[in-house]
């Protein structure tokens, strides 16, 4: 976001065109312009916040205090209108889920649109509207959970969609307060030892086998964490060699590393350590995990499930060094989706 823990919330933008079709102007070789049928974008989720969520008066200090005195704790759940991923995982997790009835007996959830008028006391410090308050908080994947104590202090931010799965361990090691002693990897890693191993690391043409990652390379660099029990590895294994992504990673220097393996390894900043503590050093607590560098540094990382059209905006952005003339994603999102359309390309945000 990642500059992309700096990134996305661009990635989330889901402005719907209408199912008409629509046409623009296009310049042939010989001057003359031409009709041309621009693409339709499609994918986005229209859906409703549950009638459970508090409706606060949005002075977040009070809703803490609130939450406190029942022994709960604040979960923030901000959202971009027809953002499919956040539709999707209102319907996975706070609808359909077998645990759906017991996240309000344990958070008071408050939804917070990033594009939103409100105001919002945050804070004494901070009294902004929702879409300020977004700013504020570099709000760059939607849904953004925060989880706030009872003191009105982040305990734990996620970015982007979870699966129902991963949603309920995040859950509760909020709700068990594991926060004050742990960090959320520690958390997810002793529970992943008690259960069946699902994933078997898969190769690609494009990745290296390099430990040394203190260099200069003419490419960005590209680092993927998995491990055994990453339920989303294959699906992302898959989308690497889509069409539309496998030419993406030619761009980059590309290197697996197992997040629970010792193996030594030089980090890009120069430090010898190992994956399993280099995943911890980054916080990077969500598999399959990509950060990418470029000359060294940190420019964007991916902690959440991303589709096709996200997936390679965000690859393009860091592959390509389009940061360095757009200083954020969503700047560089508009201009490669107008491309896009006026070439008569669909645009599909789920694909």
């Amino acid at each position: 976001m990642h500059k992309i823990s700096r990134i996305l919330s661009a990635l989330m933008l889901v402005t719907l065109a209408a199912s008409v079709s629509a046409t623009g102007s296009a310049q042939s070789s010989d001057g003359s312009l031409t009709t041309v049928a621009l693409g339709q974008l499609s994918g986005g989720v229209r859906y409703e916040i549950p009638a459970w969520f508090k409706d606060s008066f949005l002075d977040i200090a009070e809703d803490a205090a609130e939450a406190q005195a029942q022994n709960k704790h604040v979960l923030l759940y901000m959202h971009l209108n027809e953002c499919p991923y956040c539709g999707h995982m209102l319907t996975e997790s706070f609808r359909e889920s077998d645990f759906a009835k017991w996240i309000p007996t344990r958070f008071d959830s408050i939804a917070i649109n990033i594009r939103g008028a409100r105001e919002i006391a945050f804070n004494q410090n901070l009294i902004v509207t929702e879409r300020e308050l977004a700013q504020a908080l570099k709000v760059q994947y939607t849904p953004t959970i925060v989880f706030l104590d009872g003191n009105n202090q982040q305990v734990l931010r996620t970015n982007g969609y979870r699966s129902a799965n991963e949603f309920k361990d995040i859950l509760d090691f909020v709700d068990s307060k594991a926060y004050q002693y742990s960090q959320l990897n520690d958390f997810l890693d002793a529970r992943k030892q008690n259960r069946k191993t699902t994933y078997v690391f898969r190769e690609n043409p494009n990745f290296t086998a390099a430990t040394d990652m203190h260099t200069s390379p003419d490419k960005p660099l590209m680092v993927i964490f998995e491990d055994h029990h990453c339920a989303s590895c294959d699906q992302f294994q898959d989308d690497l060699k889509h069409l539309k992504i496998a030419p993406l990673l030619k761009q980059f220097t590309v290197v697996r590393l197992d997040a629970s393996a010792n193996t030594p390894i030089v980090t890009p900043a120069g430090a010898t350590t190992t994956a399993q503590a280099w995943v911890r050093d980054l916080k990077l607590d969500y598999r399959p995990g990509v950060v990418l560098f470029d000359a060294g540094e940190e420019i964007m990382r991916i902690d959440n499930m991303l589709r096709l059209w996200h997936l390679g905006l965000a690859l393009n952005y860091v592959g390509a060094r389009h940061y360095l003339q757009y200083a954020a994603v969503h700047d560089y999102g508009r201009v490669l989706r107008e491309k896009t359309l006026s070439a008569g390309i669909n645009i599909d945000y789920w694909e």
